[in-house]
């Protein structure tokens, strides 16, 4: 830069240079504050063996290994270490509890929940998804029932499911390998396969609660674009308990509450979720005559 600008001011230089070393200082302050607070060197250099991150986590992705409970914690336990290094101020206090396990048992939450999303089940081969991202259909209802598993043994309160059960595929799944067995949809989908596709989408949903129901607590599921390219929002509402309302617009949308009121530990503080209708204005399952959500999706 310099050479390319000869008229530049030495106090222009003395500028940059001292950007330059403020951005670099906290930088390798915040590389050696959880190192330096950790109880072990050898227990940081642990956490970054290997020297590659691991692969973004999806529900799904686990198909590699033989779905067993220690592998699934084993590599869960890979990727909180690894966040570690992500945020250094994270890895400092988890760094530091760990010195302290005493403390951390006496820890003890007011309110348990669970947290489900894009489970994307589909009776089809392995494949990858429109971006790329290996994906392991078949293997999502096995990582569902890992799920739910999980959730019945920590006693959590309640789960939210945030959508997308089933993958999109599930409406032709003929069209990428698959096959439709053992269905009590017979007459529907012999009607599909007469104009071109066979969809499994009402088994692969009943499919993924069923392995859900391993958990016997209060499941609040929403809805995402994988449900609507297989059911409609009625069929939804039936499948998944989503109270659907029919606004004067006749559009059915699906939003409610849930309060959480019996704290595990003594408290008076109460928790009250809010399950938004992310599909409300959109183009999918809206009648394009008559829906104004529709057409106020389609000129967005």
């Amino acid at each position: 830069w310099c050479c390319a600008r000869p008229r530049v001011e030495c106090n222009d230089i003395l500028t940059m240079l001292s950007l330059r070393f403020l951005i670099i200082i906290p930088t390798l302050y915040a590389i050696a504050l959880p190192m330096s607070l950790s109880p072990s060197r050898s227990q940081f250099v642990s956490i970054v063996s290997g020297g590659q991150s691991p692969s973004p986590r999806r529900t799904s992705s686990l198909g590699y290994d033989n779905g067993s409970e220690e592998n699934y914690t084993r590599q869960d336990l890979r990727r909180k270490r690894w966040n570690l290094l992500s945020n250094p101020m994270a890895a400092t206090t988890a760094l530091a509890s760990t010195s302290s396990p005493s403390q951390h048992d006496e820890i003890k939450p007011i309110y348990k929940f669970g947290v489900l999303t894009d489970i994307q089940y589909a009776p089809i081969p392995d494949g990858h998804s429109y971006s790329g991202n290996p994906r392991y259909y078949r293997h999502a209802k096995e990582a569902a029932e890992h799920a739910a598993i999980h959730f019945q043994k920590e006693q959590v309160q309640c789960v939210i499911n945030l959508g997308d059960i089933v993958d999109g595929k599930c409406s032709d799944v003929e069209r990428w390998g698959g096959s439709v067995t053992n269905t009590d949809h017979g007459e529907v989908l012999e009607e599909e396969k007469k104009t071109g596709g066979i969809s499994a989408g009402h088994d692969a949903i009943d499919g993924v609660l069923k392995a859900l129901s391993l958990y016997t607590g209060r499941t609040l599921h929403t809805y995402g674009n994988h449900e609507l390219y297989n059911l409609s929002r009625q069929e939804l509402a039936h499948k998944l308990s989503i109270p659907f309302k029919r606004e004067s617009t006749n559009d059915l949308v699906g939003y409610y509450d849930y309060l959480l009121q019996k704290p595990q530990q003594p408290s008076s503080m109460k928790v009250r979720f809010l399950i938004l209708d992310s599909y409300d204005i959109c183009l999918l399952d809206r009648c394009p005559e008559t829906s104004p959500k529709r057409q106020l999706a389609h000129d967005l």
